[in-house]
């Protein structure tokens, strides 16, 4: 029976792939819906269900993990629940495609075809479970359940990624990339959706529960973080922005077919998919989907200058659609939503730096402080006071992890500053991040141990220094280092490989590109935020399953 369904499966069209995904979709929801009223029932029935789609539908289970992941908590199921439900599925499909994992560990398997990629994340994996399994050699303790959980997800990553590479490597490869697009953009349109509810509509959100209540009109979907948000919603503009390419200009003697209809929605989409990353008002996303076309036009200047400037123009275009609708919020747009009785907003958590006064601040300046430029806030915890014990603090339950890492009250500290770099701390925490690298060069700190070492430096349990270089030199020494140089390498191959090589087919282009010009941006984002290829973060999910559906570098398009 399960062989039957197996190949029912794979005789779908791509409307049936897209209607088998959209009744997921609102299997999913109807269980977050019961989780309301039935919560452990609600938890079953969507441990059945993942259980039972990867076992029944093998395919369907791989898009299914892609277009759950972004969804960070909705209705019946929380925050906290998603993590476990995300590993039950991944788990799930390595147990039933264990064949990948055999044919992996072959020998032979060092030479052959697939994605170098793949093979570096091996000897990254092979790197950390070295450091984890005699950790307490080099660093005089036991590396704790979140770096085992770390590990263990990153294995499951790699599994993923190789399931999804052999699926590519078969004659229904285009298929399975116009399948793995329809997930990405049914997930995306689902979180603005909810974006738009969100804030626009606060009190519909409020009494359907979308949300447990207002963060402001930073657009987070349900992801409960904008800058996290954001970076999902650069995985489809990188996709759009290869299709209006593909349509318009790029391969061979002229642009591919398509209808005039086509094109035109494609420009429109993509013009909300900017507008929707300029409403998250991540800087960092911001950098990386600007960065990334442009860094495709400098490999194409010497091989075609009008798609270059073409690959140029659409990174210009699309920086200033987002700055636009970051113009409106400077305009006023927020202070108009609150006043309208839409938003009710809570007292902020956090302190928030001063701004500067100024009696007729030009819109750059309101563009800067909106975006809170050269705006931060000095955390520290305050040390126990003699003679009175310490009382264990409250945590909110939707604060991260590194919240959790100490008791005792946060001392916060406006600075001021003009630099750029010092935008939320991050020039303490690269020049503490530095020192602590310099001192640590050759086997690092070890997995997870930022938290401790920015505890003695900078007195707040930071878990990470907010740049991939050092977080990789420091916490893994020269091995780490050295993975991840060869891993940029090879990427940055990929991804010129991917803009010089001509396709024939429309879907693997726009797959093509879309997927190296999300994995560019990503890497881009990483010179100023944590790292996420090599990390416990459900972007690396994204990340790898879309890298691993690459064909090889410089493979035509069928």
């Amino acid at each position: 029976m399960i062989k039957r369904v197996a190949r029912w499966e794979e005789q779908l069209s791509d409307r049936g792939m897209a209607g088998v995904l959209v009744g997921l979709l609102v299997c999913f929801l109807a269980c977050a819906a019961l989780g309301l009223v039935f919560p452990r029932l609600a938890l079953s029935a969507v441990g059945g269900i993942l259980i039972g789609v990867s076992i029944l539908f093998p395919q369907s289970s791989l898009l299914l993990l892609i277009m759950i992941t972004p969804i960070q908590g909705i209705w019946g199921i929380s925050r906290q629940e998603m993590p476990f439900i995300l590993a039950l599925l991944i788990i799930s499909i390595n147990i039933k495609n264990y064949n990948s994992w055999r044919d992996a560990l072959k020998v032979k398997s060092i030479f052959d075809k697939k994605s170098i990629l793949i093979k570096i994340m091996f000897m990254f994996l092979f790197v950390y479970s070295f450091y984890f399994l005699i950790g307490g050699l080099f660093y005089n303790k036991i590396l704790s359940l979140n770096n085992f959980k770390e590990l263990v997800f990153l294995f499951c990553v790699c599994g993923f990624a190789m399931i999804v590479s052999s699926y590519c490597a078969g004659p229904r490869r285009e298929a399975f990339y116009r399948s793995a697009m329809c997930a990405v953009a049914l997930s995306l349109v689902f979180t603005i959706l909810v974006d738009v509810l969100a804030v626009y509509f606060s009190e519909t959100a409020l009494a359907l529960r979308l949300i447990p209540s207002w963060q402001g009109v930073r657009l987070a979907g349900v992801h409960a973080n904008p800058n996290a948000t954001a970076k999902f919603l650069i995985a489809g503009q990188a996709f759009l922005l290869a299709a209006v390419w593909a349509a318009f200009v790029w391969d061979g003697s002229g642009p591919l077919r398509c209808s005039v209809r086509i094109k035109i929605a494609l420009l429109l989409m993509t013009a909300l998919g900017a507008v929707a990353i300029g409403a998250t008002l991540s800087k960092a996303s911001l950098l990386g989907m600007t960065g990334a076309p442009l860094l495709a036009a400098l490999w194409l200047w010497g091989r075609s200058r009008r798609r270059a400037v073409f690959s140029a123009g659409s990174a210009v275009v699309v920086l200033g659609l987002a700055l636009g609708y970051g113009a409106v919020l400077a305009g006023g747009l927020e202070k108009t939503v609150i006043q309208r009785g839409m938003h009710k907003p809570s007292p902020p958590e956090l302190p928030k730096a001063a701004e500067k006064k100024s009696e007729t601040p030009d819109l750059a300046a309101r563009l800067a402080s909106q975006f809170r430029l050269s705006q931060s806030v000095e955390m520290t915890v305050a040390p126990p006071v003699a003679g009175q014990a310490q009382r264990k603090r409250e945590i909110p339950v939707d604060r991260s992890e590194m919240y959790r890492n100490f008791d005792g009250p946060i001392e916060y500290k406006t600075r001021e500053c003009e630099s750029v770099t010092c935008t939320g701390q991050r020039d303490r925490l690269w020049r503490a991040g530095l020192e602590i690298w310099k001192e640590n060069w050759l086997l690092g700190i070890g997995p997870g141990g930022w938290s401790e070492a920015y505890s003695a430096a900078l007195q707040f349990p930071f878990d990470t220094p907010h740049n991939a270089v050092i977080e990789m030199g420091g916490g893994f020494g020269l091995p780490g280092l050295g993975i991840y140089a060869l891993f940029v390498w090879c990427l940055l191959g990929q991804i010129r490989a991917a803009f010089l090589t001509s396709y024939a087919d429309f879907t693997t282009a726009v797959y093509v590109r879309g997927a190296v010009l999300f994995a560019g941006a990503i890497l881009i984002t990483e010179l100023v935020d944590p790292a996420k290829f090599f990390a416990m973060s459900p972007h690396t999910i994204w990340l790898w399953g879309l890298l691993a559906g690459l064909p090889p570098a410089g493979e035509e398009g069928a």
